[in-house]
This record gives structure tokens, C-alpha cells and sequence, in this order.
């Protein structure tokens, strides 16, 4: 926890279980690991989630190599930021080259940490 600067706790979202949160000042562009063992190619994402979106949660993060970290079994910190819909706007997103989620504005110590899952999400 501390080398990341983040804590996990449950989320100020009614309902939105765990969230992650910071531990500590974070600046801007600092960077959270995502989670997952190693990347997998999309043949293996879609084997082990059949229904597709409907049953994707967002433990599977798309890298911009078309290769795919799935968080499901190894949970990293990234893994646990929630979306923040109305409750609150996105601080950090997550990063396609890096591998995790990159803080977008600086985020206070106690502060929970959110980004956009995207609007696919939030059409099934």
C-alpha cells in the first residue's frame, strides 16, 4: 500500500463496495498498477467470460498492444477504483500503455480515487 500511495476501503458510493482511496498526496500523473498476472490475448478473455460485457465487471483491462490484464484472480490496486457516475467525476483513468490507472487531478490524502469505466459499461 504504501509504495502506491492508496488504500482499499469501503467506497462513500451507496452500494459500490470496496473502493480505493489515497493513502497519501497523490500528484498528477502518478501511477497505480492494474492488476493481473500477465497480459492474456483476447482469445483467452472471451474463453473465460462467455457472456461478454454482461459478465465482464471491470477487472479486465484492454492494453493499447491488443493484449488484455484481467484482474479477476490477482486483484491489483487499479482493479478496485470505482466509477463515480454522479456521485462524483473521474480523478483518474485508466492507462492502455502503462498497465493501470494514472491520477488525472491531484487527489488528497482520505479522498476516494474513481474513473469512467466508459459508457459501454453502463448500457447493459
Amino acid at each position: 500500500m504504501k509504495k502506491y500511495g492508496v488504500v482499499v476501503k469501503p467506497s462513500g458510493i451507496a452500494d459500490g463496495g470496496m473502493g480505493l482511496f489515497a493513502a497519501r498526496r497523490l500528484e498528477l500523473n502518478h501511477h497505480i498498477p492494474y492488476g493481473g498476472r500477465k497480459p492474456v490475448v483476447a482469445k483467452t478473455v472471451k474463453n473465460r467470460y462467455p457472456g461478454g460485457a454482461k459478465t465482464l465487471a471491470p477487472y479486465v483491462l484492454r492494453l493499447e498492444n491488443g493484449m488484455y490484464l484481467d484482474a479477476h484472480k490477482y486483484r491489483g490496486f487499479g482493479s478496485m477504483a470505482n466509477d463515480g457516475l454522479d456521485h462524483s467525476p473521474a480523478n483518474a483513468i485508466y492507462c492502455p500503455s502503462c498497465g493501470g490507472v494514472v491520477i488525472s487531478t491531484v487527489v488528497e490524502e482520505g479522498e476516494e480515487i474513481f474513473v469512467s469505466y466508459g459508457p459501454e459499461f453502463w448500457i447493459r
